[in-house]
């Protein structure tokens, strides 16, 4: 990001140049759990997403729960401004 931060694995927030494509990837399990899919990527194929930033967004990463019929799932916040 334009801070020069790496990636986390908890809550972190990271900011970027308008116009920068962001690559997210999740696990492909989390537990017993595994990953079913992404929302609000500009494209999406298995766990990983592209996503281009020119104002803030959210994506979100789901998985199903072992066992049973629901999802849990994780936000990502990303800031960008047109610099």
């Amino acid at each position: 990001d334009i801070n020069s931060l790496a990636n986390g694995i908890t809550q972190f927030v990271r900011s970027y140049v308008g116009g920068t494509t962001v690559t997210l990837v999740a696990p492909a399990s989390i537990g017993s759990n595994s990953f079913s899919h992404w929302s609000g990527c500009n494209v999406a194929v298995g766990t990983t997403c592209t996503k281009q930033v020119n104002a803030n967004a959210s994506v979100t990463a789901f998985y199903t729960v072992h066992g049973a019929r629901k999802l849990l799932s994780g936000t990502i916040h990303i800031s960008g401004a047109v610099r």
